[in-house]
């Protein structure tokens, strides 16, 4: 009996927190997307075609070193700075943020380069363009400083 009761507990338990997980408070379920509301800020996740640089991963990595001023000066910084940011429907950049930085004088290059980026070609979901969170580590990494 006592078995019994413990098994009933367990399931009313486990119906009661099911339907508690999941959707996160700041999140909305719309026929399978997830979009996150950000200060009005609509991410929808996932996509089905991701956003992309102008070229690729090569042409970004290219256009991060060709225009990096601190890899011309005498800058000590040694490391990565990640960088968030958002790619709009029209594939232009915003919302810039150090996610991981190094110091100011790093993280303020690395939000110099992202600002001044060309547009992306902006990800997709049915056809459509969306918005994209992307991350992007940006490398100050000196041999001559090693």
């Amino acid at each position: 009996m006592l078995n019994s009761f413990k098994t009933v507990l367990i399931l009313l338990f486990i119906t009661l927190i099911i339907p508690c997980s999941g959707v996160k408070n700041d999140e909305k379920k719309t026929d399978s997307v997830s979009t996150k509301d950000t200060n009005n800020i609509i991410i929808i996740d996932p996509i089905e075609t991701y956003a992309e640089f102008s070229g690729g991963y090569d042409s970004l990595k290219m256009y991060l070193k060709k225009n990096n001023r601190l890899l011309l000066g005498k800058s000590k910084c040694q490391g990565k700075v990640y960088v968030e940011f958002v790619i709009e429907n029209d594939g232009s950049v915003t919302n810039i943020k150090i996610y991981k930085g190094l110091d100011e004088e790093c993280n303020k290059e690395a939000i110099r380069l992202i600002e001044q980026m060309p547009k992306w070609k902006p990800g997709e979901l049915q056809g459509h363009p969306v918005r994209e969170k992307v991350k992007v580590p940006i490398s100050f990494d000196y041999p001559d400083f090693k």
